[in-house]
């Protein structure tokens, strides 16, 4: 079973996102293994909107671990979900989280985004021998920087499925401060391409490549792009994982009838459900789950 995204640049690994499915998981199927190409570290790691903020050459972070699930440790206990950050194998810092990768919120999650210098030094690095355990992605060479976003999906969700959606709309243009900075609106992302990683016994990816992650149409109140001093250089963002899908979801948007008739205002989710034939039974409290 493939359970690797690998980005390649000159037929080198410079990133790694491995899914393991949960085993203790009460909400949530994941963990998600974040691993920089061998012998290289993250210029910058930013957790959320600067919550947490880690650059060379004070933290030499080459790898990190997203947990997306509540761990049961006993009959009245639960682990929260946590991003644990590392440095040569050993945690340098965790940080506790609500967000969980679960059907009962059918949404794509926006776990990391990686930008890719166009000059990036891989000199430390041998080729690398594919696997059948992986999907390949190679970055094209061009002279201009990279962003890759990486959006992980339920199981259970297909991408076909959630293709059916308005909510693609926002994949596709709404740039990461809609992510991380949601009370001040959200830029727009110009020119993208979209990939998509099918998995039969594993979650679904998109990924979404943003050429030159600088060149970004200004929409949100404050006038200015969210982790643009980043651009240019080999970096991590993890993106705020709390309460993603109702920041996503809980706007107001104008529908259409068959006909082109303006209907009346509908929240996005309503919409959203209703595009990708989603059962509300399915719903999850996890009070309930845990002491049921």
């Amino acid at each position: 079973m493939k359970n690797k995204i690998i980005l390649l640049h000159k037929e080198k690994k410079i990133f790694e996102l491995k899914i393991n499915l949960s085993r203790k998981s009460i909400l949530g199927d994941c963990d998600i293994l974040l691993n920089s190409g061998k012998g290289m570290y993250f210029d910058h790691v930013i957790l959320g909107n600067y919550f947490r903020y880690y650059k060379l050459p004070k933290e030499e972070v080459d790898s990190l671990s997203w947990h997306g699930y509540y761990e049961i440790v006993n009959p009245e206990l639960l682990n929260a979900p946590v991003v644990h950050i590392k440095s040569h194998g050993k945690i340098i810092d965790r940080v506790f989280h609500f967000g969980s990768i679960n059907y009962s919120e059918p949404f794509a999650f926006p776990v990391c985004s990686i930008y890719i210098p166009y000059d990036l030094n891989t000199d430390v690095i041998g080729r690398t021998k594919k696997s059948l355990q992986a999907d390949y992605i190679e970055v094209p060479i061009v002279n201009e920087n990279l962003r890759f976003d990486f959006f992980v999906l339920p199981k259970g969700m297909p991408i076909k499925r959630f293709k059916r959606s308005q909510l693609m709309i926002m994949y596709r243009f709404a740039d990461l401060d809609i992510f991380n900075n949601t009370s001040e609106g959200y830029n727009i992302v110009p020119d993208a391409e979209m990939e998509e990683i099918k998995r039969e016994d594993n979650n679904d990816i998109l990924v979404r490549i943003v050429k030159d992650p600088s060149n970004i149409i200004i929409e949100n109140d404050s006038g200015e792009q969210i982790f643009k001093e980043v651009c240019g250089q080999y970096s991590l963002i993890v993106n705020d994982p709390n309460d993603i899908y109702n920041k996503l979801t809980n706007r107001l948007v104008a529908a259409c009838d068959e006909d082109g008739n303006m209907m009346q205002l509908q929240l996005l989710k309503e919409i959203h459900e209703k595009q990708i034939d989603f059962d509300p039974t399915f719903e999850t409290n996890i009070w309930d789950t845990f002491y049921n």
